[in-house]
């Protein structure tokens, strides 16, 4: 429901309650031992605890500099204090004070190796809102509250239950956390900006930003992220952070300069942004707290922890990459097309649910100056051999083209000849071991991505496709495209790959490998194959 702005009594007397009973309400703390413990503290029902405060009617739409975004930004100060986090803003307190009447919010957590503790990871949400809305910022009607449950309420109480997380451990990460809660986005970036003009810290210290805005409105099980682009590797990390039943990741390379990541970006800091993509409610009086989707913020709140954890912890972070300012939504489009199928070997096809009853292909079509068309063989004819193996249920003959060598017997049926005919067909194209055809980039280290995966290959048969990222074989790391064309074309089988889709990390093994041949010569562009 949205209803006009209260008068200051109202909201000062609603303030109280509404803060107790957050408050109240709080999970209890504890030391944890480890960083799955912790991020299973991260649970939809605290989110949803913060969110109702976040997103009430009491604090009318949370507009920077207003009494209604004031007093939420000192609901998060006692949130920060009650974790028992120490301020990171002016003279080590949680505030930094700005413009009118503005104000950022930070807090942190000390680093725990003395090497690595005066390197940062910043973790950022922007907590206002439009308030009641102006022409400029609001898609209407005007003068009703905009409660902003799902921009940026949802951000928000995920970057307070993260802290709380972090909180928990018995031993903190070996990099510096610092929280940082963003006033005045809406109206320019002002807090983050001035953040980055004034830092409360040396600005040179922060390696790594984290950004969340607009989490609530999970659908399709798929979480965009930005910024992967801006530091080498970044992509394996987020992927590998991103485990359990957690939702699919859309990698966007373009990036936008519409929310809190773009001051960093702009001064060379690599950055991760989550979003959930925008809705019919942006900016109106009804994004409101029944409409977020609670489990999705479950799942985006732990990602964020598990990223943050895993950039404080790892031995060294990527510098920024300056390619990514250019690197658009066409270029991503060009780049991450997947090559077509190659020409075919035999250039037939067949009655595919009448082969897998009895193995047998009766050819439907055979294309025109194929090796199939050359060799005599037309529509009707059935093929009962193929280069020395009978065709049986369960048999593909895909399978058995793919893996041919170029000089093939093939042994056919044709309605009105009494006997099988024989005939020698020289194939097209070269055998596949594998299947797979792969190119390598500069931003994504250490692997290898699938531009077409050959129809009947053991790498289609083992359900591998186009743009699936290879990270390890035998659980050996892909350091190069020529390790990977090595690898498959000297190890036995079966192989076992570690691939990311989707970010999603899993196994995939390969199975039926041919045997070994030697190896052709490596292909001289930047597209490999085999």
């Amino acid at each position: 429901m949205c209803r006009v702005a209260p008068s200051a009594a109202p909201l000062l007397r609603s303030l109280s309650a509404v803060i107790a009973l957050a408050l109240c309400s709080a999970a209890s703390g504890g030391e944890l031992t480890s960083a799955l413990e912790a991020r299973e503290t991260i649970v939809a029902k605290e989110l949803r605890k913060h969110a109702l405060v976040l997103a009430s009617d009491t604090f009318e739409g949370r507009e920077a500099g207003t009494r209604g975004g004031r007093a939420i930004g000192a609901y998060i100060g006692r949130e920060l204090r009650r974790i028992g986090l120490a301020g990171a803003g002016d003279e080590r307190a949680y505030y930094q004070e700005f413009q009118r009447g503005y104000r950022n919010i930070l807090a942190t957590i000390p680093g725990s190796d003395p090497d690595l503790a005066d390197e940062v990871i910043l973790i950022g949400a922007h907590y206002d809102h439009v308030g009641l809305g102006t022409y400029s910022n609001s898609h209407g009607p005007l003068g009703l509250v905009h409660n902003g449950a799902d921009d940026n309420a949802s951000g928000t109480s995920a970057l307070i239950e993260v802290a709380e997380a972090f909180a928990a451990l018995k031993t903190p990460p070996r990099r510096t956390l610092v929280f940082a809660f963003w006033d005045a986005e809406e109206k320019g970036l002002l807090g983050s900006r001035h953040w980055v003009a004034s830092p409360t810290f040396p600005l040179r210290r922060v390696k790594f930003l984290l950004n969340t805005d607009m989490i609530g409105r999970l659908r399709e099980n798929l979480l965009t992220v930005h910024g992967v682009r801006t530091g080498a590797g970044l992509r394996q990390m987020v992927s590998r952070a991103n485990h359990g039943p957690g939702p699919n990741l859309r990698f966007e390379w373009e990036i936008k300069p519409n929310t809190d990541h773009q001051p960093f970006h702009e001064h060379g800091i690599p950055f991760i942004s989550l979003w959930t993509r925008k809705h019919k409610d942006y900016h109106t009086p009804y994004d409101d707290v029944d409409k977020l989707n609670f489990e999705g913020m479950q799942h985006a709140g732990r990602l964020l922890f598990a990223i943050a954890h895993a950039a404080a912890q790892t031995p060294g972070l990527p510098a920024h990459r300056s390619n990514s300012h250019f690197e658009s939504a066409a270029l991503q489009a060009d780049v991450e097309a997947p090559l077509p199928s190659p020409p075919p070997r035999l250039g037939v096809s067949w009655n595919e649910e009448l082969a897998a009853a009895d193995g047998i292909a009766r050819l439907s079509e055979v294309g025109g100056n194929t090796p199939a068309n050359r060799a005599g063989l037309r529509s009707g004819d059935r093929i009962v051999e193929f280069d020395g193996t009978k065709l049986v249920k369960g048999l593909d003959l895909q399978t058995l083209v793919v893996r041919a060598s170029n000089q093939v017997s093939v042994v056919y049926e044709r309605d009105g000849v009494e006997k099988p005919i024989t005939v020698e067909i020289k194939l097209d194209g070269s055998p596949a071991r594998v299947g797979v055809q792969w190119r390598t980039d500069q931003a994504e280290p250490n692997c290898v991505i699938l531009t077409r995966v050959v129809p009947g290959s053991p790498a289609h048969l083992a359900g591998l496709q186009a743009g699936d990222r290879i990270y390890t074989v035998n659980a050996k790391a892909v350091v190069s495209g020529d390790l990977f064309f090595e690898w498959l074309t000297t190890l036995e089988g079966p192989l076992q790959f570690e691939i990311e889709r989707a970010g999603k990390v899993q196994s995939v093994e390969l199975n039926d490998l041919p045997s070994l041949r030697p190896a052709p010569p490596l292909p001289g562009d930047s597209e490999r194959g085999e």
